[in-house]
């Protein structure tokens, strides 16, 4: 117990240090908004299911957050850098839908979180950009902490790519994900890049209302299941800016009870 306690406050200062050090190099504060107004988890909540963890952490790194309802605006402004949808539990409207398809054709960048057995009407935004949500929850019995049930869902796979490059060591903890994989055929101009998947024994379970989950061939997804896709679109000859997304199928993992187990922060801060 001796030894622990420096440390954790080297690691406290490191991140203040760092901190410090973005502050002084970064001129302008990048400016993240998060949506609201469809039961989102809210970075104004200090509870354990709210993001004032999360919200710490960005603002650590001189990055500017703040929450906003779509509807109320006409243009999303171009210094804002980032869209987060964090566990949306109602239908976007058309309307904030093409707001958010404008921004993606300009260049922007979306961070969704969208958990299973929602309809956020933002499935279609999503094909168009090469990732397709599956209707399902994903279970792994081969990853399976004790006492907790197989669709609390523990990753230690993932992929090539620079947002997980340096996750080979940490696990992250899903409570309840969804399947999101590249969408096929895909979009012409988009590279669609799964992050995180099961084990090859982990499936994406259809039948949802059932008390135990059951693989079955041709209804289920086969393992490995991928839960978070990130797609890209390179610069067009115009020179238009890259338009970036990241689809996570699980938004319980950055709550505030969540954020700092095993690599769930790394992960998220990454995407």
């Amino acid at each position: 117990a001796m030894q622990s306690q420096p440390r954790v406050k080297a690691i406290k200062g490191e991140a203040a240090f760092t901190a410090a050090i973005i502050n002084v190099t970064q001129a302008e504060q990048p400016l993240f908004w998060f949506t609201s107004g469809h039961g989102e988890k809210s970075v104004a909540a200090a509870n354990e299911r709210g993001l004032s963890e999360l919200k710490r952490s960005l603002e650590q790194q001189n990055i500017r957050v703040e929450e906003v309802t779509l509807l109320e605006r006409t243009e999303i402004p171009p210094e804002v850098k980032l869209i987060v949808i964090a566990g949306p539990a109602r239908r976007f409207t058309e309307q904030e839908v093409a707001l958010l398809q404008g921004n993606l054709e300009q260049g922007g960048r979306l961070l969704a979180l969208i958990d299973p057995l929602t309809d956020t009407g933002l499935e279609g935004l999503l094909e168009r950009w090469g990732i397709a949500l599956g209707m399902d929850i994903v279970v792994d019995p081969a990853r399976q902490l004790p006492y907790i049930s197989a669709a609390n869902l523990f990753v230690t796979d993932y992929t090539q790519h620079p947002i997980v490059e340096k996750m080979k060591m940490l696990a992250t903890l899903f409570p309840l994900a969804r399947s999101v994989r590249p969408a096929t055929p895909s979009p012409e101009g988009i590279t669609a890049t799964s992050l995180a998947l099961t084990s090859p024994d982990g499936w994406g379970e259809t039948k949802t209302e059932v008390s135990e989950f059951q693989f079955a061939e041709g209804e289920d997804l086969k393992g490995p299941v991928p839960i978070a896709v990130a797609a890209e679109r390179g610069e067009s000859a115009e020179g238009s800016a890259r338009t970036r997304l990241v689809v996570i199928g699980d938004s319980e993992f950055l709550v505030d009870a969540q954020l700092n187990n095993l690599g769930n922060r790394d992960f998220l801060l990454g995407a």
